[in-house]
């Protein structure tokens, strides 16, 4: 089990990476006035999502577990979309 678990982390440290890449690309965009958004849109990223969830799976580990990894980063690279449909408003 633990080989299988060492096969998977760099997958998912390359996909963070992106992540991490087009949040930072995001924020500056907003922050620079590239994106016609209010600038509170720079907490919409997946890096804001996943603090967040860490910080839900430290108050009750037991109910969101998944959270910090999985769900919430992924609800943040989702908030892209949101951020690109208001930009077009």
């Amino acid at each position: 089990m633990e080989a299988y678990y060492k096969a998977v982390i760099p997958p998912f440290l390359i996909g963070y990476l992106f992540m991490l890449v087009a949040a930072i690309c995001v924020v500056a965009a907003i922050l620079k006035g590239f994106l016609d958004v209010p600038k509170w849109f720079v907490l919409l990223n997946p890096f804001v999502f996943l603090l967040v969830g860490v910080g839900l799976r430290k108050i009750k580990p037991k109910w969101f577990y998944d959270l910090p990894g999985i769900i919430l980063p992924s609800l943040g690279m989702g908030m892209f979309g949101l951020i690109a449909i208001v930009n077009m408003l």
